[in-house]
């Protein structure tokens, strides 16, 4: 049984937290453990006689959404600078869905292509990993302390919360770009580099501009 001095989690009614803000809005389906017609948050005493559950999350993503894609550097340069002779660069690629989630690694497949003449372009990064793309840590805080006071020893009670961070916004992978060999005697060429990303037979590609000595 729970004595006066431990701590305990406090708990509300399992629910489908759609927008992770730790109640029950209006849309959001629940079980109605206690049979009372609504939904009972956290009430900040121990239940003996209570059903305990935990949660698992399913992120649901869409067919990327090239409005929203970028690269970091978004150019690598213009004629007559850009990528040297024997050198090379690297960009990253975010190809994202409209809520800026990172795509499903199944039925993924990802390609690069580009206009010039000479040099070369070559996914670094092949594969997807599932996931869900940014930082997720499910913390337990004071339920009676400031909003961001996590649970110290010394709390009564605790309840849990998801922290979110680093967001990935959609990120793929690097793609290098490799200058023509040292011993090219050709003129600077403009580039564009073409990284696209194949979702469940959907492509959705990003371009980004550039030079290659």
């Amino acid at each position: 049984m729970h004595d006066a001095n431990e701590q305990f989690i406090d708990q509300g009614e399992p629910l489908v937290d759609n927008n992770d803000n730790g109640i029950q809005d209006a849309n959001e389906t629940y079980v109605d453990i206690n049979a009372n017609g609504r939904w009972d948050g956290p009430n900040g005493q121990w239940d003996g006689n209570t059903t305990i559950w935990t949660e698992t999350r399913v992120l649901y993503t869409d067919i990327a959404d090239p409005t929203v894609a970028f690269t970091t550097p978004s150019s690598y340069g213009s004629c007559p600078a850009g990528v040297s002779k024997g050198g090379s660069s690297l960009i990253d690629v975010y190809l994202p869905d409209l809520n800026l989630n990172r795509v499903q690694a199944a039925s993924t497949s990802m390609g690069v292509a580009h206009t010039a003449t000479k040099g070369s372009v070559q996914w670094v990064s092949t594969t997807i990993q599932d996931g869900y793309g940014f930082q997720m840590d499910r913390l337990r805080f004071d339920a009676a302390g400031a909003a961001n006071a996590e649970c110290a020893p010394t709390s009564p009670v605790c309840v849990w919360k998801v922290i979110f961070g680093t967001w990935g916004q959609g990120y793929l992978g690097q793609v290098r770009i490799t200058g023509a060999a040292v011993s090219d005697a050709t003129a600077c060429q403009n580039d564009v580099t073409t990284t696209d990303v194949t979702v469940l037979g959907v492509k959705s590609s990003v371009a980004t501009p550039g030079a290659i000595q």
